[in-house]
């Protein structure tokens, strides 16, 4: 069984890479939330990570 700490930046990551196809292979455009969210999403990782060591 895995823990949150190894479960929730896999399925963060996931969030943000869909958003990045999406902006990439589908020309999808993003306004301020959707920058804002992905931005939050990253920063959550990093603490996440960084909580780790």
């Amino acid at each position: 069984m895995l823990g949150g700490t190894v479960v929730y930046p896999v399925a963060a990551g996931e969030v943000g890479l869909m958003a990045l196809a999406g902006i990439l292979i589908r020309r999808e455009k993003l306004g301020f939330r959707g920058w804002l969210g992905i931005g939050l999403a990253v920063l959550a990782l990093v603490l996440v990570q960084i909580s780790r060591c």
